[in-house]
């Protein structure tokens, strides 16, 4: 991100106690959390915001105490993950909007002087407007070019969270410090039907385990295919006693095989 909103009052409500200092500490960690658009690592907090003298670093320690909460090693804050939740939703409906051709384009109303008949109309509706030396009418062209420094429009209302961010939302609200709703294992995911309990499920174990997003979605993969496999068991005939053996040894070479995945995945 490279602009986010400064609610003043919010802030002056919240951090008015604070020396200029430590305005100076809070604004730039902010900044990086914006700019990064995920939580600060606690043990970079302090180069990535320039902090090094003394009192720069006590300040750090002070604000980041008193605004943000550790989590598995990062900075993270409600109001910077909701923001930048909300905008990524907003850039991706612009990109929608983008690829249906931007905004929707108003007829011209061109008045040329050939048509006595709407000539006249506009002296009638408009009686006390002087019209222009300027008989050329509006174009297209020049409509467009006046439309092309507007932003594209948006739907009116709050934005709301997408399913991807909404799990992301969760899984942060669960203690998973860094999360991406645009990584493209959560999309597949997602499409495949994996619901929101089982992702904030497996957050809450990632925790006590202290692994990252990615292992997290390497888990939740797991878990399905898992699930496939069990459901594929139950389709089986269950009164053919010879194959359950075989059903069992190829269940668990799977689940040997997933834990070698997610070993593979927390080394990267």
């Amino acid at each position: 991100m490279n602009y986010y909103k400064r609610h003043i009052g919010d802030y002056m409500k919240d951090a008015s106690h604070l020396s200029l200092l430590e305005h100076g500490v809070y604004m730039r960690l902010l900044d990086v959390y914006y700019t990064r658009e995920t939580a600060i690592p606690v043990d970079q907090a302090a180069r990535l915001i320039g902090a090094r003298s003394k009192d720069e670093k006590e300040a750090l320690k002070m604000v980041a105490t008193e605004f943000f909460r550790p989590v598995n090693g990062f900075y993270t804050q409600t109001r910077c993950d909701f923001e930048i939740s909300t905008q990524q939703q907003k850039a991706e409906i612009n990109r929608e909007v983008g690829k249906r051709g931007g905004r929707p384009r108003k007829a011209s109303a061109a008045v040329e002087l050939s048509n006595p008949e709407i000539t006249q109309t506009v002296y009638q509706n408009n009686p006390d407007e002087t019209l222009t030396t300027n008989h050329k009418p509006i174009t297209i062209n020049q409509e467009e070019g006046a439309l092309a420094d507007q932003p594209p429009s948006v739907p009116d209302g709050p934005i709301r969270p997408s399913m991807a961010g909404a799990i992301c939302m969760a899984m942060k609200a669960a203690g998973l410090a860094s999360v991406n709703p645009s990584h493209p294992d959560l999309l597949v995911l997602i499409d495949k039907g994996a619901d929101i309990g089982l992702f904030v499920a497996v957050a809450q174990e990632c925790i006590a385990k202290q692994k990252t997003f990615p292992y997290a979605l390497a888990t939740v993969k797991g878990r399905m295919a898992d699930a496939a496999v069990l459901s594929d068991l139950a389709l089986a005939a269950p009164h053919k006693h010879t194959g359950l053996g075989n059903k069992q040894e190829a269940l668990e070479q799977r689940n040997r095989q997933v834990a070698q995945a997610w070993a593979a995945g927390d080394d990267a």
